[in-house]
């Protein structure tokens, strides 16, 4: 499995999409999508990715086609706070896709402080 990621920005952020570079068409491949995984994103009421949205684009069309929008509760306090609820999440996602053409997964991510982020990482047919 190969990663593409964006740069380091200065708040460190660093969104990460994990997929294989070559698949089958009709066939099921694994993407994950994460936010400073490595690091642990701090996820606090106050500085926390609100959404991550999962998109494919095919090679040779500008279509856009959405593969997922995934949301997180701003309002859960993390664990490791000392007023911390009983339970929270984690920016990441995992999905099953199948496509019947090279393209682009991008993923775009909202964080509450910094606003969007986006990674891309392209994918090849295979016959």
């Amino acid at each position: 499995m190969s990663v593409k990621q964006l740069e380091l920005h200065a708040d460190g952020h660093v969104v990460v999409i994990q997929s294989p570079d070559e698949v089958r068409a009709d066939e099921s491949f694994e993407v994950k999508v994460a936010v400073d995984e490595e690091r642990k994103f701090s996820n606090t009421a106050k500085h926390h990715i609100r959404w991550i949205w999962l998109q494919f684009v095919p090679d040779r069309t500008k279509e856009l086609l959405n593969v997922g929008h995934f949301s997180y509760c701003s309002d859960a306090n993390p664990i490791d706070e000392p007023d911390g609820d009983p339970a929270c999440t984690s920016p990441v996602v995992v999905v099953q896709m199948k496509v019947r053409q090279s393209g682009t997964i991008h993923a775009l991510v909202l964080c509450s402080v910094h606003g969007m982020r986006e990674a891309t990482k392209h994918v090849r047919l295979i016959r």
